[in-house]
């Protein structure tokens, strides 16, 4: 979108009021044809129009409850570093399972 509100300003004056053609216009200043329909329909730049308002976000419904786990978790007490040796608690007969192992690297 062509922006430049001291350029807009130009264009339109030498068009509207000193009678520069809307072609030589564009060719001058190098612009599209469209640009120039728009720059001679609008005193400055019109800025960015929607045309239907920003739907709301689907989080927004929740954040409450989000923002309320948050605070909660702030409170909690911390819990401890896991270590290597609870990644194999639960391995039936004394087996090491594959967190184990994968905690211990290559031997």
């Amino acid at each position: 979108m062509y922006t430049d509100l001291e350029n807009w300003a130009e264009i339109r004056r030498r068009v509207l009021v000193d009678g520069l053609s809307e072609r030589a216009a564009c060719r001058g200043y190098e612009i599209r044809w469209d640009t120039l329909q728009k720059i001679l329909a609008h005193p400055e730049p019109p800025g960015c129009r929607r045309e239907a308002p920003r739907p709301r976000p689907k989080l927004e419904a929740f954040l409450p409850v989000i923002l309320q786990i948050l605070e909660d978790d702030k409170k909690a007490p911390r819990r401890p570093p896991r270590r290597r040796q609870d990644a194999g608690e639960g391995a039936s007969r004394g087996r090491a399972c594959a967190a184990g192992r994968a905690c211990r690297g290559p031997r």
